[in-house]
């Protein structure tokens, strides 16, 4: 039988609702994993969970064995992960999401090093430079994933995949993406040892993305939502980008920038085809 939580002062439980905090996520190299869909897609990434909480008041007996929660609930059990959470508890460990049943607990995947990030000759790269906003980290992570980009290169010290609501808006490919981590002047260096293009997304970019050649070996970076790209950028070969805007608002919400301009490289690409 599995172990079943009862006491709002088990040190344990105690430990997984701080997992909501970046802070202790940083501190202990955990985070939180919600729902069967997230927490199968992490599995299948190869990103295996500690821990995998279920409440109590779920019927285990019910659960369809194809479903995805009838498949994290075998993995957990055939790897002796599986811990009940009394249903009182439950709550504050899942983010008042009780119809999630199942929350897993899962350590921080390692990015991958720079020099270790395999891509193909002509790859399009997503660099996300300081993105604070768990959704919008998420989103994009979804729209790489939906376009068949190579990589995502995360820049800045304020961007965390791990967020919870990252992990949600993205659909769980945060975990299938290949992701590495480095500063403005190791990526920058990284990319021109490789002869990758830099285009940057700015309000004042000289030419339309419409005009932006995407077929070739390129990375596209998206910056801060309030501030954007800093000066960082500009010491290195680039060619900056805006998207026409006809409104009052001078640009778009990051995640929508990000999903236009990756998509119009995809439209791009299949008709090089």
């Amino acid at each position: 039988m599995p172990l079943t939580i009862t006491s709002r002062s088990n040190p344990r439980y105690r430990g997984w609702v701080q997992l909501r905090s970046r802070r202790a996520r940083k501190r202990s190299g955990e985070f939180l994993i919600d729902g069967p869909r997230d927490s199968l897609r992490a599995i299948q990434s190869g990103i295996l969970p500690r821990e995998i909480l279920c409440s109590a008041d779920c019927d285990l007996e019910t659960v369809a064995a194809e479903s995805e929660l009838g498949q994290v609930l075998a993995w957990a059990e055939a790897n002796d992960a599986l811990i009940r959470v009394a249903s009182a508890l439950f709550p504050a460990v899942c983010y008042g999401q009780r119809d999630s049943h199942v929350v897993a607990v899962a350590s921080a995947a390692s990015s991958a090093p720079l020099d270790g990030l395999s891509v193909p000759l002509a790859p399009l790269i997503v660099i996300l430079d300081g993105i604070e906003k768990p959704g919008n980290v998420g989103a994009i992570y979804r729209t790489a994933d939906a376009v068949g980009a190579d990589a995502v290169l995360l820049t800045g010290t304020t961007t965390d995949r791990f967020n919870p609501n990252a992990i949600r808006s993205s659909a769980g490919t945060v975990f299938a993406m290949p992701t590495a981590i480095g500063d403005h002047d190791a990526v920058a260096k990284w990319l021109a040892d490789r002869k990758i293009k830099v285009a940057l997304a700015r309000v004042d970019g000289e030419c339309s993305y419409w005009d932006l050649p995407l077929t070739e070996a390129i990375a596209i970076v998206f910056g801060n939502e309030a501030e954007g790209l800093g000066t960082q950028w500009e010491r290195a070969p680039h060619e900056a980008f805006r998207i026409p805007m006809a409104g009052i608002a001078d640009s778009l919400n990051v995640s929508v920038s990000a999903a236009v301009v990756l998509f119009e490289a995809k439209r791009q690409r299949l008709s090089k085809v």
